[in-house]
């Protein structure tokens, strides 16, 4: 969200990289894995989070104590009708892109990581992952 630029030799000593900005807010993941790849060193581990695109819908199709047909979320309005939410997302810029812990796991290891772990803990996936080639700018 607020660019922050850094040097590759500001990064050759990391061990960790942790993003704390969900996943399903990065508008391009593919470029985003791209250049966190091209700056940390070889074996650096790369974390991260998501929201899961089965526990959005599930928690889509709860309908609230009211009885009422929406929802408010804390990314904007869902409804219990799936045709209904299609029309809320376009709407409202605001929605969270929809993941699944499969399409994340063959960007990061299409881009050069490894996963190590993803793990599922209230509604929100985390991932471990691992840079596993070295590139002549590492050396």
């Amino acid at each position: 969200m607020h660019h922050y630029y850094y040097n590759t030799e500001d990064l050759s000593d990391i061990q960790t990289v942790v993003n704390l900005v969900p996943l399903n807010q990065v508008r391009n993941i593919k470029g985003f894995f791209h250049s966190i790849y091209h700056l940390i060193p070889y074996k650096c581990y790369f974390v991260g989070c998501f929201k899961d695109q089965k526990t959005q819908y599930r928690n889509l199709f709860i309908s609230n104590s009211s009885g009422k047909n929406s929802v408010s979320t804390d990314r904007g309005i869902a409804s219990r009708f799936p045709f209904l939410n299609i029309f809320y997302r376009i709407l409202d810029f605001q929605t969270d892109r929809f993941l699944s812990g499969k399409n994340i796991t063959m960007s990061l290891e299409e881009i050069g990581f490894k996963l190590v772990d993803m793990t599922e803990l209230k509604g929100i996936t985390y991932f471990c992952s691992r840079k596993i080639y070295q590139t002549t700018q590492d050396s």
